[in-house]
Protein backbone atom coordinates (compact mmCIF):
# COMPACT_ATOMS: atom_id res chain seq x y z
CA UNK A 1 0.00 0.00 0.00
CA UNK A 2 1.10 3.51 -1.18
CA UNK A 3 1.77 5.30 2.34
CA UNK A 4 1.51 8.67 0.53
CA UNK A 5 -2.45 7.56 0.13
CA UNK A 6 -3.23 7.68 3.56
CA UNK A 7 -1.52 11.11 4.36
CA UNK A 8 -3.71 13.79 5.43
CA UNK A 9 -2.65 17.89 5.54
CA UNK A 10 -3.06 19.55 8.88
CA UNK A 11 -5.88 21.40 9.22
CA UNK A 12 -6.13 25.01 9.35
CA UNK A 13 -7.69 26.42 12.18
CA UNK A 14 -9.58 30.00 12.55
CA UNK A 15 -9.91 31.63 15.87
CA UNK A 16 -13.81 30.77 16.35
CA UNK A 17 -12.54 26.33 15.76
CA UNK A 18 -9.84 27.05 18.28
CA UNK A 19 -11.73 28.61 20.94
CA UNK A 20 -14.68 25.66 20.48
CA UNK A 21 -11.79 22.75 20.83
CA UNK A 22 -10.75 24.87 24.42
CA UNK A 23 -14.26 25.13 25.87
CA UNK A 24 -14.91 21.47 25.24
CA UNK A 25 -11.58 20.40 26.81
CA UNK A 26 -11.77 22.98 29.89
CA UNK A 27 -15.59 20.94 29.70
CA UNK A 28 -14.77 17.64 29.72
CA UNK A 29 -11.88 18.74 32.68
CA UNK A 30 -14.24 20.36 34.60
CA UNK A 31 -16.98 17.28 34.47
CA UNK A 32 -14.29 14.46 34.23
CA UNK A 33 -15.54 13.39 31.41
CA UNK A 34 -13.49 11.59 28.70
CA UNK A 35 -12.56 13.06 25.37
CA UNK A 36 -11.04 11.86 22.23
CA UNK A 37 -8.49 13.98 19.98
CA UNK A 38 -7.09 13.11 16.35
CA UNK A 39 -3.60 14.65 15.63
CA UNK A 40 -1.98 14.58 12.78
CA UNK A 41 1.70 13.72 12.97
CA UNK A 42 3.56 13.91 9.92
CA UNK A 43 0.75 13.55 7.97
CA UNK A 44 -0.60 10.43 9.27
CA UNK A 45 -3.79 10.79 11.28
CA UNK A 46 -3.58 9.21 15.26
CA UNK A 47 -6.42 9.08 17.59
CA UNK A 48 -5.94 9.69 21.60
CA UNK A 49 -8.48 9.03 24.02
CA UNK A 50 -8.63 9.16 27.86
CA UNK A 51 -9.27 12.20 30.40
CA UNK A 52 -7.64 15.39 30.15
CA UNK A 53 -6.51 16.74 33.88
CA UNK A 54 -4.26 19.69 32.95
CA UNK A 55 -3.53 22.23 30.03
CA UNK A 56 -0.16 24.39 30.11
CA UNK A 57 -2.52 27.81 29.16
CA UNK A 58 1.04 29.53 28.32
CA UNK A 59 2.12 26.82 25.36
CA UNK A 60 -1.54 25.66 24.91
Amino acid sequence: MNEDYSRQEKPILDDYQKEEYENQIQYSMEYHLPIKFQLINKGFPKELQGHCVYINSINK
